[in-house]
């Protein structure tokens, strides 16, 4: 048996986190199931200037507390092809995209997990 992805293009918005957003606390989504996890961060017009954006995981999707960082994107990078993806080579809990500065233009957050 060979390794997957958790979720295939074309498949929907399942695998959004943050979606058309400039500023908030994205969807987590669960990635247990999973040995590595993804993101990709689009723009669907302007390139955004400002923003920052954290991938973050949690073994709990409704955990209050400070979550695990596991990338902070500088939005003003995705422009030049930069800092807009990544991959954590490990397992994790849920995994969500959020701001901690606002972006001037949306940008779309998209996770994926690669499955033993």
């Amino acid at each position: 048996m060979g390794t997957s992805a958790k979720f295939s293009p074309g498949s929907g918005t399942g695998n959004r986190s943050l979606s058309a957003a400039t500023t908030g606390t994205g969807t987590a989504i669960s990635f247990h199931d999973c040995r590595q996890v993804s993101w990709s961060t689009t723009y669907p017009g302007t390139a955004p200037t400002t923003g920052t954006v954290l991938i973050e995981q949690s073994p709990d999707a409704s955990f209050a507390g400070t979550w695990n960082q596991l990338a902070s994107i500088d939005c003003s990078q995705l422009s030049a092809g930069t800092d807009g993806y990544g991959t954590y080579p490990g397992q994790t809990g849920f995994v969500r995209a959020r701001f901690t500065a606002n972006a001037d233009q949306p940008i779309t957050v998209e996770l994926n997990g690669l499955r033993p």
